[in-house]
């Protein structure tokens, strides 16, 4: 292979590799946003559970009362 040839092929290949990091950084920025949400939907979960819990208490509460 000529050295010409060898340079080409080279910038050809670094110009596919920095696509492809382009690629994964947009993926990992994606994942990221993903996880926030799913951060965001755990918070949200345990705040239902505290108050199903509180409700669940007072209804024991209650039918011990009656």
């Amino acid at each position: 292979m000529a050295s010409d040839e060898y340079a080409e092929l080279n910038a050809f290949l670094g110009r596919k590799f920095d696509a492809i990091d382009e690629r994964f950084a947009t993926m990992d920025q994606r994942f990221a946003s993903i996880d926030q949400r799913f951060d965001t939907m755990d918070q949200r979960f345990s705040e239902v559970l505290g108050h199903l819990e509180h409700i669940y208490g007072r209804l024991e509460r209650l039918e011990q009362e009656y």
